[in-house]
């Protein structure tokens, strides 16, 4: 009776941590995924921002807008084509994170860490809130899947 509870209780636990790893992975999905929707709003002219969106997107158009005005080489598709590529990046990583890679999720969570000081200079408090809320659970993520791998290491 009591190796059958110890054997529940290690496949709750294993469950409760594969749970955290995918769910912390799936921040990534969203995060790719909104920040695509943010972008087709922006070029279909519609006022619609998810906070969870990318803060490099918008650093990389007003980059493209800055040299369109400095030296009128409009490069603004350029701009859209980084900016897809950024977030189909959050798309791969998704993909990777699940399957447990574990320098993928951490690359991941540091790209997300370097875009969350965006909102900082912009004072844009609302998505700084939302992308630290977001780091905090991809945080949780990426520790039950170092202790994932710490535990099959053993």
């Amino acid at each position: 009776s009591s190796r059958k509870e110890k054997i529940e209780t290690v496949r709750t636990e294993e469950l409760k941590q594969k749970n955290l790893i995918l769910g912390g992975a799936s921040w990534f999905l969203w995060i790719g995924i909104l920040s695509t929707l943010n972008l087709i709003a922006l070029i279909i002219h519609q006022n619609l921002q998810f906070i969870a969106g990318l803060g490099i997107n918008y650093f990389i158009l007003g980059m493209m807008d800055g040299i369109r005005r400095a030296t009128g080489v409009n490069l603004i598709l350029l701009g859209y084509a980084l900016t897809f590529i950024v977030s189909g990046l959050f798309i791969f990583i998704w993909k990777k994170s699940k399957q447990e890679n574990k320098a993928i999720y951490l690359t991941g969570l540091i790209i997300y860490g370097l875009d969350t000081i965006i909102f900082v200079f912009t004072k844009e408090w609302f998505s700084l809130g939302f992308h630290v809320f977001a780091l905090l659970m991809l945080g949780n993520g990426y520790n039950a899947l170092i202790a994932k791998k710490r535990e099959t290491n053993i």
